[in-house]
């Protein structure tokens, strides 16, 4: 199997593990979580949405939760339910993280231009010699690839 080869089933294999790693990365940088208050559920502002974490580690996600005395109403996949407080270990929120999600743009944007600037530079590659392929296009080509002469 020749060097160009390998390279490219290399490169294609670090694109498709890193596509969705990329993703993960920037699904867990955009938002955090954050501890709630139960009186904060029957305020105006209440959040949209909480993970309700219980005491044998369970975790339900309410959606439109408001708080009635000590129970907790909302829904879960679309059923209503009732959750005491007293069964709740934590109640927490999501929210964005803007700082993180900013330094993270910078971040990729940064591995991005330097990927390509790099590419462009290499000392390998926009310097060598080139000749022509011999076909009835004339296409032209490096010299090394014609001649064998060695890595491109």
């Amino acid at each position: 199997m020749s060097r160009r080869r390998s390279r490219g089933r290399t490169i294609r294999r670090l694109s498709l593990l890193g596509t969705p790693a990329g993703l993960l990365l920037v699904g867990a940088a955009c938002y955090s979580m954050h501890p709630v208050v139960p009186s904060a559920l029957a305020s105006a502002h209440a959040p949209d949405r909480v993970w309700l974490t219980r005491a044998d580690r369970s975790t339900v996600v309410l959606q439109s939760p408001r708080l009635e005395g000590d129970t907790l109403l909302g829904t879960v996949d679309g059923a209503p339910q009732r959750l005491l407080l007293s069964q709740a270990a934590a109640i927490m929120t999501r929210s964005t993280a803007t700082p993180r999600t900013i330094v993270l743009v910078m971040a990729v944007s940064g591995a991005g231009f330097a990927g390509l600037w790099y590419l462009q530079h290499r000392p390998d590659v926009g310097m060598a010699e080139t000749c022509y392929d011999g076909s009835f296009a004339q296409n032209l080509v490096p010299c090394c690839l014609q001649q064998n002469t060695g890595p491109c």
